[in-house]
């Protein structure tokens, strides 16, 4: 059993600032929360980002490393990359986790659980998991291309994009299906890329028929995708997700 840290800290916050709260600044009423003073494992390799979700290993011990389904004790308050460092950890209060594998429930039942990725969250497989959702924001979308017609369109963000039987014409916001599915899932990443016609703030890129949509800045930017052709199929990547703890 591993040394108990020096002191076991905790804090509440009364402020009338919504910061940390979902629905936004300026609207009023209090914030409560809890922050424990933890500590990281005494061997092994430590590199937890300040905002990871962490579980609980041993006597007042987290870490970020994951495997699925694991319980999410609290979220990480500040950086830690050496072993039986002093961390702060929020286990009580609203915590913004970084999601990926599909879109957390926002029912007022179900929170979130481990994914196998460190420090990141995802939907519980089964139950209800660590806390309720309160909000979500999607920052990276998959786009499946599956024999596209024709005039079938997609919208990103508020753009437009419009297959072609045989041009890829990024002024008119138009990709080529002349080749195969992946040929064209290239040709639709290449005009939302588009430095002129493109969406702004994000990325595509291409893996056989599957073209993925990634903000640039994940703080700032969310990607939302509408009216998408039954040939195109969308599916969530990633993003960040509210938790009430």
């Amino acid at each position: 059993m591993g040394k108990r840290p020096a002191r076991l800290a905790s804090a509440e916050n009364k402020k009338g600032d919504l910061g940390m709260v979902a629905y936004g600044k300026g609207v009023g009423g209090q914030e409560h929360w809890h922050v424990l003073t933890m500590v990281t494992p005494n061997s092994g390799g430590v590199n937890i980002a300040k905002g990871d979700a962490v579980k609980l290993t041993g006597l007042f011990r987290v870490t970020n490393e994951f495997s699925a389904e694991d319980v999410v004790f609290g979220q990480a308050m500040a950086a830690a990359t050496k072993n039986a460092q002093v961390i702060p950890v929020l286990v009580s209060g609203v915590a913004k986790f970084r999601f990926s594998s599909g879109l957390p429930a926002t029912d007022g039942l179900r929170g979130v659980a481990a994914s196998v990725n460190r420090g990141i969250v995802k939907p519980p497989a089964s139950g209800n998991g660590t806390g309720r959702n309160l909000k979500t924001e999607t920052t990276k979308r998959y786009l499946t291309l599956t024999s596209v017609a024709a005039g079938d369109a997609v919208t990103i963000n508020g753009v437009t994009f419009t297959a072609h039987a045989t041009a890829t014409t990024p002024s008119e916001r138009k990709y080529s299906i002349s080749g195969d599915n992946a040929a064209d899932a290239a040709a639709l990443a290449s005009v939302i890329n588009d430095a002129t016609y493109g969406v702004t703030g994000v990325t595509a890129t291409v893996d056989g028929a599957v073209v993925t949509v990634a903000a640039d800045d994940w703080d700032n930017t969310q990607v939302d995708v509408a009216d998408a052709a039954a040939t195109i199929a969308v599916a969530v990547g990633g993003g960040y997700v509210w938790t009430l703890l």
